[in-house]
């Protein structure tokens, strides 16, 4: 007769293995939304960084003012990036070089004071020197700030900004 080789799990072996995944990946589960929720915070503060450099930059190229300026609903609602060309001091659809619509993304945006607006002038220079900050509804984490000097200069930091809110 020959010899019978068993090969595979048994039930009770698999139903063992399925229990310590579970475990492992109920573990896992919250360290991987706060990584989402960074993720979410940097991304928001790295897309107003860009579009306060990319302002900057083309207020230099341009050798004119470039303006930043909230959306009617606010920072939170997003910002448009546009070269007053009439220096009328409104924006016309042929003075437009981007728009950025945020959504809900549970990241808010906050302003110093009433800052509806930046400019640069075509040294690069900025009108002011102001903060933005961004928190999510962890207010007990690191939010993150975006400040802009009056050289014009952006600088990007994680401070615990949030705890006071």
């Amino acid at each position: 007769m020959g010899k019978h080789v068993n090969q595979g799990f048994t039930l009770i072996e698999l139903l063992i293995s399925m229990a310590i995944f579970a475990v492992v990946l109920a573990s896992g589960a919250p360290g991987f939304d706060n990584l989402i929720r960074d993720n979410r915070l940097g991304a928001a503060a790295n897309e107003l960084s860009f579009s306060l450099t990319r302002a900057r930059s083309e207020a230099i190229k341009r050798g004119a003012t470039v303006r930043v300026t909230a959306a009617d609903a606010g920072w939170q609602a997003g910002w448009a990036i546009w070269v007053d060309s009439d220096d009328d001091n409104s924006r016309s659809s042929d003075e437009t070089l981007a728009l950025v619509q945020r959504t809900g993304d549970g990241v808010e945006v906050m302003a110093a004071g009433s800052l509806a607006e930046i400019r640069f002038v075509g040294t690069g220079r900025a009108n002011t020197g102001e903060e933005f900050q961004f928190c999510d509804q962890r207010n007990d984490e690191i939010g993150r700030v975006i400040r802009v000097g009056k050289t014009g200069h952006t600088s990007y930091r994680k401070d615990d900004l949030c705890n006071a809110g």
